[in-house]
């Protein structure tokens, strides 16, 4: 009978520090993330300096004028700023949407906004 409290309470400890070590796990995970929000920007921008945008003809065939993609001279209308953009900072706008944990979260957790 002695042994049985004993492996008992040995269980019971065992069984706490298990639920503590779960709970700090799943705290620290939730309240990490991969990298900080401007680095997936930094990282958006320079995918669009090697992509497709830069070569010569394809601007123009799309009905936009012949300028590097982060030419100010080629603006358009953002629905989160105020003020237009150029190709080059909408996609960083957008990489830092994607990163952003409220719409994350509204994304996720209630499917489809429309």
């Amino acid at each position: 009978m002695r042994n049985l409290v004993a492996d008992s309470g040995r269980g019971l400890t065992c069984n706490i520090a298990f639920l503590l070590i779960a709970t700090i796990a799943v705290v620290a995970a939730r309240n990490s993330q991969a990298y900080e929000v401007l680095t997936h920007a930094d990282i958006s921008e320079r995918a669009v300096s090697v992509s497709i945008l830069n070569r010569p003809g394809l601007l123009p065939q799309l009905g936009l004028k012949e300028v590097p993609p982060n030419d100010l001279s080629q603006l358009f209308p953002s629905t989160r700023s105020s003020q237009s953009l150029s190709i080059v900072n909408l996609v960083r706008l957008g990489a830092q949407l994607e990163d952003d944990t409220f719409i994350n979260r509204r994304f996720r957790l209630h499917g489809r906004v429309c």
